[in-house]
């Protein structure tokens, strides 16, 4: 009975009896990367109207160094985008790009309500922080029911099987 017990594990990608499995560990780093992408390039903004002040001020030799910072930070949050693609390919079932995006955003937004219901918290607002980390659970059961839709391409497999079978008759 233990050893069925052990290879359920192994199969969920669990490594112990208190472990994440592997899809939740999964989503949750790909969830991430969203995230660095997103803030290197908010950070990348606020370093360019940096650099377009001094710029405005006669700062020339610090307004190119803040554009070279900019690119920079845009050139990180490129790689780490081709990551995230490459990772997102081999975890999602649905290669549909509407799901698929709708998918990644999923991702995203399970995160940032996390995140707001920590800033709630800290501010001792208890209500509102169960209120962002409930809709943060509910968002993130929606990802995996999604995950369980049909995928596009196998729904235009049955379409042609269907249609080749009718040519026949």
């Amino acid at each position: 009975m233990a050893k069925q017990k052990d290879q359920k594990s192994d199969e969920e990608g669990k490594s112990a009896k208190a472990d994440v499995p592997l899809k939740v560990d999964t989503f949750f780093g790909i969830a991430n990367l969203v995230e660095a992408q997103t803030h290197l390039e908010f950070s990348a903004q606020r370093v360019l109207a940096l650099s377009k002040r001094a710029r405005e001020k006669g700062k020339e030799e610090i307004a190119r160094k803040l554009e070279e910072l900019a690119q920079n930070q845009f050139s990180i949050a490129q790689l780490i985008r081709r990551i995230r693609g490459s990772v997102l390919s081999k975890f999602l079932r649905n290669i549909d790009e509407d799901i698929y995006c709708a998918e990644k955003h999923l991702m995203e937004s399970v995160l940032r309500f996390v995140e707001v219901a920590e800033k709630h918290q800290t501010l001792g607002d208890e209500e509102k922080a169960k209120f962002f980390l409930e809709a943060s659970d509910n968002i993130h059961k929606i990802f995996w029911l999604i995950q369980e839709l049909p995928r596009i391409e196998d729904i235009d497999k049955e379409i042609e099987r269907e249609l080749i079978e009718k040519a026949k008759k």
